[in-house]
């Protein structure tokens, strides 16, 4: 967990910071534990034994990891209460940061008055964007400065510029309570875990009179500890931002063959760049897709008389996309590869299909012919009789794709491609 090795009790809701050693917790719990044991031997009421079991376990819940209390790598912190011989309760109840949200309570941290929080959860903070930030402190009339300082270069100091994000001193109007600031997060900051450091403290050098002065993020100079206040440092996580890219608009299909389209759609402000895929399902590709600069691309090596979707999506620079778009066209069948003997021609409509295809033989055709419907591997789906000229067969059953119609006569024999839809 990142703790020191003693725990702090928070007994009855009061702010502990009295510290108790590993090896005092683990003969505490050894107390509970033979005092149970010796209770369970005398074998004590039901209610009696609730009421023991729940008094131990209350006192252990009560039992939480302290804090770091060296600042290190960072500055000193800390102050020295006049060297020992008084003190002054200046202290941070609570500081609020994007999902970061730490209540300290109501008195100074113990020992140097300096707590590094290193167990809370350390918020998320996008760079180049802002988050509205709070400290709840004492109130006290003799503050001089209220700081809060941030290492965004990862450099293990607070003295770059920009890095101090909240000060109020007491040469401005009185300092609030909460004290409150909005956080600009540089998008040039480094990436990852950083420090941000909250004070609260007397300037005992007294240079707080001059109007110039600002706080100091350390509180340990040529002549000594600061007397009076307290310092909370917090984990902070800088991250890069996401891009947000517009989805593409426009687009349209156009040239379609037998084998190839054209395909087109409306330029994106702003683009790094686009990506494509043509390919036979609706849904949304899991897979990259032919990058291109242009606004427009073809689509070629097609299938005849296919159903096909042209998916399209925008890129905002290095792995960030927009959702994809699609449309759905089909591939023209062409020309009828038929085989005539007497100059009988066959032909098919509508095609593509839904339901009900019609199939017409003009000219001499023998007096009753057969029909067969394949798919592109040569399997039989359906067989029908063909008696005259016209003959009307239900496709409604098969799936959406292209199918093979094969007529034979006698005289004539044919074979038509058609589309399913």
């Amino acid at each position: 967990m990142g703790c020191t090795p003693y725990c702090t009790p928070l007994l009855l809701g009061i702010r502990g910071r009295m510290k108790i050693h590993l090896h005092e917790l683990m003969y505490l719990i050894g107390r509970i534990y033979f005092t149970i044991k010796k209770q369970l031997s005398k074998k004590l009421p039901m209610k009696k034994l609730h009421l023991l079991l729940l008094t131990g376990s209350m006192l252990l819940s009560q039992i939480v990891c302290g804090q770091i209390t060296s600042p290190s790598p960072y500055c000193a912190a800390g102050y020295d209460d006049m060297g020992g011989t008084f003190a002054v309760d200046h202290h941070i109840s609570n500081v609020t940061l994007g999902t970061l949200n730490n209540t300290t309570g109501s008195t100074q941290y113990t020992g140097a008055h300096y707590a590094y929080y290193n167990t809370v959860t350390a918020p998320n903070l996008t760079k180049g964007s802002s988050y509205p930030l709070s400290v709840t402190h004492d109130g006290g009339t003799t503050i001089h400065f209220l700081a809060v300082y941030i290492d965004f270069n990862h450099n293990n100091d607070f003295s770059d510029a920009g890095e101090r994000v909240l000060q109020y001193t007491i040469n401005g109007p009185s300092i609030p309570n909460p004290a409150t600031a909005t956080v600009a997060i540089p998008a040039t900051a480094a990436t990852g875990v950083t420090r941000m450091r909250v004070m609260v403290f007397e300037d005992d050098n007294y240079t707080w009179t001059l109007a110039s002065t600002n706080a100091t993020p350390c509180t340990a100079d040529a002549t000594g500890t600061f007397d009076w206040g307290e310092t909370e440092d917090y984990n902070v996580n800088l991250v890069a931002a996401t891009a947000s890219c517009d989805t593409v608009t426009g687009l349209t299909l156009s040239a379609i063959t037998g084998s190839s389209a054209h395909m087109a759609w409306t330029a994106v402000t702003g683009s790094a760049g686009y990506q494509y895929i043509v390919n036979t399902t609706a849904a949304s590709p899991t897979t990259s897709g032919t990058n291109t600069t242009a606004t427009s691309a073809n689509a070629t090596g097609l299938l005849a008389g296919t159903v096909y979707y042209a998916h399209v999506r925008d890129s905002c620079g290095v792995g960030s996309f927009s959702a994809w778009v699609n449309k759905q066209f089909t591939t023209s069948v062409g020309v009828n590869d038929v085989t005539l003997q007497n100059a009988a021609t066959l032909s098919v409509h509508p095609n593509p299909v839904s339901n009900l295809l019609t199939i017409n033989v003009d000219g001499n055709a023998g007096s009753t012919g057969v029909a067969d419907i394949v798919d592109v591997t040569g399997r039989l789906l359906l067989h029908t009789d063909i008696n005259g000229n016209t003959q009307l067969i239900d496709v409604s059953t098969l799936q959406s794709g292209v199918y093979l119609l094969r007529y034979n006569d006698g005289i004539n024999t044919s074979v038509v491609r058609f589309v399913k839809q």
